[in-house]
């Protein structure tokens, strides 16, 4: 079988990595770090380039999503940012776009970036769509049209 543990220091985690090709009850155990993503903290806050080229909006768009998401679970996460007034969930894309009443409501979005939502490391930048939330189906508009197929 296999395990994961997650260490407080780098002291503890080489010290786990010497244990690597040793015994544990009869077996040789194999330690390895785990291959990490691009670190987070660099993408929270945008580049200069960035802050030039992209125009601050209501709307944030949502990558690495769970498959399957619940809305539900995706508005009460991103309510923290502050009041919602759409939310749209591209399920098989993995994607969402959630529309929020205010720029500093979507700019607190943005600082969700790198955050895990279902185990799932979360990418959130301003939408680059012209008006793409209102092409969007809604979720029960969706629902509602499979139902009647």
């Amino acid at each position: 079988g296999k395990g994961f543990v997650e260490f407080d220091t780098t002291d503890a985690v080489g010290a786990a990595l010497q244990l690597n090709g040793t015994e544990l009850a009869g077996k040789k155990i194999e330690v390895a770090m785990k291959k990490a993503a691009a670190p987070v903290a660099q993408q929270t806050t945008p580049t200069d380039d960035e802050v030039k080229t992209v125009v601050p909006q209501t709307t944030v768009f949502i990558k690495g999503l769970f498959p399957n998401t619940p809305e539900g679970v995706l508005r009460t996460f991103f309510a923290k940012a502050g009041t919602i007034v759409d939310c749209r969930i591209m399920g098989k894309k993995r994607c969402a776009l959630v529309q929020f009443d205010n720029l500093e409501a979507s700019r607190k979005a943005l600082e969700l970036n790198g955050q895990q939502l279902m185990g799932q490391s979360l990418k959130v930048q301003y939408d680059r769509g012209s008006n793409s939330i209102r092409r969007m189906i809604p979720s029960d508009v969706r629902e509602k049209q499979k139902n009647e197929a």
